[in-house]
């Protein structure tokens, strides 16, 4: 509404973009996305055609023209219509007020001012300096996201522009962002020279600043520029978030550059990198026992080492709930340290958890609010339980702060699966195997079974196998039980549902394999090993009462004594999840 007053305010004159924010925001940093937006919500509102417009006309590079003719009133009409005028008055009055109404509640408050860091340019002339480089990249990135004020791009998509020479500008569209951070690097043994610089979307430079130090000055640097970089942007720091800024989680610098070369083995879940991970991330805290971002780090490692490549590895498993616990004590402001708490208590050893992994997940989230992995774990536990419309503005979060967040993408396709929306699920998968090959082929050939589509089903199971032939967690060996049961296969049908108990049983995602063969069952007509593996998908993870309540494999089902009771169980703790969780 303050929009559509200030254009009023100057009389059907050209008002340009910047006059407009600077009135209407004066102690805040937006862009022009916000401005925009706001424009296109009026026009909404008073039902006016950009195209042909009666009301609000863009001016193209100059700005926005109110077309009304606004006439303030002069003076209070003669005694004899003084009532009329009243009644009149009032009418407007109602009137105007329901238009601000619909206008002021349909227009969003300003966005925080969004920005993304740029990886910084190693200019020593030594291409072994890129780790510290991206090290500096890594902590600005860190320091910026725990301010609730910003959103902030995660590093991992800001990672994809390193040396393309994108425009900035560019750059800032893709990413939907208002302003971008960069800077360059050179470091001599251990003397560090920074340079770093703001830049808003339209490519004027709010900001800049050198910086000259050892090699303590990575962490410094990202604290100091962090709070003058919020100080630009119009944003106040919390007292908390202070306290957060003034630690100095980096002690000593060789610890760190340790953590820094192990960095980039941790995103590449295969087993040569997780073991470089480990090796790496433990000299680190052998250097400095104290470290808790490289304690946190490394329990990552070690789940990712339980459940993505060896579910029997115990030790490995005992290890991560140890560093995660050890980072959190040595520092419980680490939102890394609560994150891999809550994808711990969230897990098949420590029998899932819900409410003790949504606590550690959201505290991840109070003390970084811009941590992706955090918004995108937060919506796969609500996929898992069946709070479907809460799990999906979670996934969004996390996909609008890391666009290359597979997983999310991932995430977001299944959310619509199980809501029954097989052939949106469809789409949305494309563009997402890498996550977890073999569990993205189940989802993929499920839909198309669920579309009818079984001889394709079966065509996608097999190409899948042969590029996942170990099929891990065995669900791509249930979809074949599934397809074989639908067919009226018997035999088959039971001889793929032993094989896939056998070599999936232990691993994380098994509950999916349970559902799948607890399907089958249900197709062949046999209630009692049906409702077993149901209950053991729901019990081990998996209690999506909204997916067992629709799914037309069940049908056979629905008059089971057994099955009504354990739907009924599972409906109540479905209720019971939409008030704690």
């Amino acid at each position: 509404m303050e929009v559509l007053v200030c254009l009023a305010q100057h009389g059907g004159s050209v008002v340009s973009k910047e006059r407009l924010i600077g009135e209407v925001w004066p102690d805040t940093f937006v862009g022009d996305d916000v401005l925009i937006r706001c424009i296109s919500e009026l026009r909404r509102a008073l039902e006016d055609d950009p195209k042909a417009p009666r009301v609000i006309e863009t001016i193209p590079k100059r700005g926005y023209r109110l077309l009304e003719k606004v006439e303030p009133i002069k003076r209070w009409p003669p005694p004899d219509l003084r009532y009329w005028a009243f009644i009149g008055a009032a009418i407007l009055v109602g009137v105007l007020a329901s238009i601000y109404w619909f206008v002021h509640g349909s227009i969003q408050p300003p966005s925080p001012p969004s920005l993304v860091v740029l990886p910084f340019k190693n200019s020593s002339g030594d291409p072994t300096q890129d780790v510290f480089a991206d090290g500096l990249t890594y902590a600005l990135t860190g320091a910026l996201a725990q301010i609730s004020g910003l959103r902030v791009i995660a590093e991992p998509s800001a990672r994809q522009y390193k040396e393309t020479g994108k425009p900035l500008r560019e750059i800032a569209n893709e990413l939907k962002v208002a302003a971008v951070v960069e800077g360059e690097v050179a470091r001599s043994r251990n003397q560090v020279s920074v340079n770093v610089q703001l830049i808003d979307a339209g490519n004027r430079q709010l900001w800049a600043k050198n910086y000259a130090g050892d090699l303590n000055t990575g962490p410094s640097l990202a604290t100091e520029s962090t709070r003058e970089i919020a100080a630009k942007l119009g944003v106040k720091l919390t007292p908390q978030e202070q306290v957060q800024l003034a630690k100095n989680r980096f002690q000593k610098p060789e610890a760190y550059d340790l953590y820094l070369h192990a960095r980039p083995h941790l995103w590449l879940e295969n087993e040569k990198d997780n073991d470089a991970a480990i090796s790496l991330l433990e000299q680190a805290i052998k250097m400095d026992p104290d470290f808790a971002v490289a304690r946190a780090a490394l329990a990552r490692a070690f789940r990712n080492r339980n459940f993505l490549f060896d579910p029997h590895d115990a030790d490995s498993l005992e290890r991560a709930n140890y560093e995660a616990q050890k980072a959190r004590d040595l520092d419980p402001d680490l939102a890394e340290a609560h994150l891999e708490l809550g994808y711990l208590q969230w897990s098949l050893q420590n029998h899932y958890q819900h409410e003790a992994a949504v606590a550690e997940i959201r505290q991840a989230l109070k003390l970084n609010p811009n941590l992706a992995e955090a918004h995108h774990q937060l919506g796969n536990i609500y996929n898992h339980v069946g709070l479907l419309d809460r799990a999906k503005p979670e996934i969004e979060e996390a996909l609008k702060l890391d666009g290359d967040n597979t997983g999310a993408r991932y995430r977001r396709a299944v959310n619509l699966l199980y809501a029954g929306n097989y052939q949106e699920g469809l789409l949305v998968l494309e563009g997402s195997q890498r996550f977890i090959p073999c569990l993205w082929g189940m989802q993929y050939a499920y839909a198309l079974f669920q579309l009818g589509r079984k001889e394709d089903a079966a065509m996608r199971v097999q190409e899948f196998l042969k590029q996942c032939p170990e099929d891990r967690g065995g669900s791509l060996t249930a979809m074949q039980a599934l397809l074989a049961a639908a067919a009226g296969n018997r035999v088959l049908a039971e001889q793929r549902i032993q094989h896939a108990i056998q070599i999936g049983e232990g691993y994380q995602h098994f509950h999916h394999t349970a559902y799948i063969i607890g399907s089958s069952y249900a197709l062949m007509n046999q209630p009692e090993p049906a409702v077993r593996f149901l209950q053991k998908a729901a019990e081990e993870g998996f209690p999506c009462y909204p997916m067992f309540e629709r799914d037309p494999n069940l049908n056979n089902l629905r008059s089971d004594a057994h099955f009504v009771q354990f739907l009924a169980d599972l409906k109540k703790q479905w209720e019971y999840f939409r008030e704690k969780l």
